[in-house]
């Protein structure tokens, strides 16, 4: 069964249907200012405090690593966080020291508590989970102490699962983290700490292979050929709670859900499925984030361009720059800029023919929208 459209929200226009084949060499819309740059590790995430204190995380997934969760100083240094300790798992390690250590991260995001969320998949290469290594991670970001260390068992977190991205829900103590090694949304009872995978291969958590991601003129296909399995990816949380929305990078639509039947234990599988619904067309997308006005961040991989979407539905060009090369995630700074990554996810060696394709450094960039 198909999830139904809502009339509640406007479908995508305007520039979100301008088909783009390669990426324009002229920046367009708002200036982007480099904060960082990283000359070896691949970034994913970023996160910013109420006082500007930036993080970031480096995924365990070949090439060089050295640290999973970075804070970046004002002068562009970086150093581990919150410590050395924490960052000290190795390879070799496989399934000793997991509970207290970053074995790959995908994702941090700071609360409006000032908390800072480490999600951690435990799946260093997409080789499969490692044993008691999936976890969400709380740090308090006045302390630098560890306040919530959630893990996740085997049945939520199973060996082909690849957890990407989360959202906090500090008014209700929950989060919703999407799944993209199999396709799901993952819930957790922040208060009980209990952990529900569902969604499981929903149409609206697999990526759609009749969508075609095209890059700088070249389609994104892997070492066999073959579309990649971009299932669930970006997430974002309306201001108020109440509804869920999330893509996956090989999709053209927007899907949402309202939280409350995510967070109903005694709804049916089928039932969540028909709460589904979708939010409109898009384009493949990576990043999403929602600010506290409504309006909506896309991160659009085919032209390197950034997006914001109004509550009113009408799209708008935030920033389009050739150095923006698969923009990642999002973050918002306590002066309305957003902060986005920059992973060249598409000039990986299994995308090119077995070579590296990248020229310039991974980056974090921001611009005021």
């Amino acid at each position: 069964m198909k999830p139904k459209s809502l009339p509640l929200l406007p479908l995508l226009v305007g520039a979100a249907f301008v088909p783009l084949r390669a990426q324009d060499a002229t920046p367009k819309g708002k200036p982007i200012t480099e904060v960082a740059h990283f000359d070896k590790f691949q970034i994913t995430g970023v996160a910013v405090s109420k006082t500007g204190r930036i993080f970031a995380n480096f995924p365990h997934m070949g090439g060089d690593y050295q640290y999973a969760v970075v804070e970046v100083m004002p002068d562009g240094t970086t150093k581990p966080y919150p410590d050395e300790s924490w960052n000290s798992y190795k390879d070799t390690d496989k399934d000793k020291g997991t509970k207290d250590r970053w074995v790959c991260v995908q994702s941090v995001i700071v609360d409006d508590r000032d908390h800072l969320w480490v999600l951690d998949p435990g799946n260093i290469d997409m080789k499969g989970v490692i044993s008691g290594a999936p976890k969400l991670v709380q740090i308090d970001l006045a302390t630098n102490m560890v306040l919530q260390n959630i893990p996740f068992p085997s049945d939520v977190a199973p060996s082909k699962s690849y957890y990407n991205d989360v959202r906090i829900d500090e008014k209700r103590d929950f989060a919703y983290i999407t799944e993209s090694g199999v396709g799901g949304i993952v819930v957790v009872n922040l208060k009980t700490g209990n952990t529900r995978r569902l969604l499981v291969e929903d149409e609206s958590t697999l990526a759609n292979k009749k969508v075609d991601l095209t890059i700088n003129g070249k389609e994104v296909l892997d070492e066999k050929g073959k579309k990649p399995n971009f299932n669930a990816d970006g997430i974002a949380l309306s201001p108020d709670g109440e509804t869920l929305y999330y893509q996956s990078v090989l999709s053209d639509t927007l899907y949402q859900v309202p939280t409350a039947k995510l967070r109903d234990e005694s709804l049916s599988k089928n039932d969540l499925h028909n709460a589904v619904a979708s939010a409109g067309q898009t384009f493949p997308v990576d990043g999403l984030r929602m600010d506290k006005s409504g309006n909506l961040y896309l991160s659009d991989l085919r032209g390197g361009t950034i997006k914001k979407r109004t509550p009113d539905g009408k799209i708008e060009l935030v920033c389009s720059d050739p150095r923006i090369q698969w923009p990642d995630s999002f973050a918002i700074g306590p002066d309305g800029a957003l902060y986005f990554t920059c992973s060249h996810v598409h000039q990986q060696p299994k995308y090119n023919g077995g070579k590296n394709a990248r020229t310039e450094p991974y980056a974090i960039f921001k611009v005021m929208p």
